[in-house]
């Protein structure tokens, strides 16, 4: 179900020597639909450029003894009409999780792979949903999107889904999820019937709801 992150050395270590590189928007980290979240004009420091499935990334005020590390679920379901995306985060340390939100977008089958690896989306894509505000107890923080399947464009049988997670510090973590878009109930009835063979893009996308997150290793 869950799966927690790992703090990576080379971010330790990085932070520590004061070793920060170019700094970014995060429009410029790819990400402007989080503006909102973390400000237009706040400049990030990557922890390492070459990570994939994942962004990383601080600000001049990140606290360098916190312990970024934090558990996370992800899990596409849903029914006739609606497809349910929930995502829900809890701190490993004691560092606040501050903000939690996460964008969906329809794409084909090798926009979905190439997002996983390192969040880009094709120019014309664009997002048929996003999170409300997240419900927050007991330490972590929650989301749930609600998404209409008439929303969903025709061939598009792929979601991928930009996540932000920010801690108290300003330190962020971008993370890239992908999954097919679940099937509808009579859908899985009939297959578990036999009427119908698995889709193999359902397959795949099936094969692990729960992500594990990075965060530095």
């Amino acid at each position: 179900m869950s799966a927690g992150l790992r703090l990576l050395l080379l971010a330790s270590l990085a932070l520590l020597a004061g070793c920060s590189g170019p700094s970014y928007t995060i429009a410029e980290l790819g990400h402007g639909e989080f503006e909102a979240i973390v400000g237009k004009e706040t400049r990030y420091y990557r922890i390492d450029d070459q990570q994939i499935k994942a962004i990383d990334a601080y600000t001049d005020e990140v606290d360098k003894e916190a312990d970024h590390r934090f558990q996370v679920t992800f899990w596409p379901t849903g029914d006739e009409n609606y497809v349910l995306i929930g995502i829900e985060v809890h701190p490993r340390g004691k560092l606040e999780i501050t903000d939690l939100a996460a964008v969906v977008y329809a794409v084909d089958p090798q926009a979905a792979a190439n997002f996983e690896v390192k969040g880009t989306l094709p120019p014309e894509a664009k997002p048929i949903a996003s999170s409300p505000d997240p419900i927050t107890g007991e330490g972590g923080m929650a989301i749930k999107i609600l998404l209409p399947r008439k929303d969903i464009p025709e061939g598009k049988t792929w979601l991928a889904v930009p996540t932000l997670t920010k801690f108290k510090d300003g330190w962020i973590h971008l993370r890239f999820y992908k999954t097919a878009v679940p099937a509808r109930i009579s859908e899985m009835q009939e297959k578990l019937e036999g009427k119908q063979p698995p889709k193999p893009d359902a397959a795949e996308g099936a094969k692990d709801p729960h992500q594990e997150e990075p965060k530095d290793d």
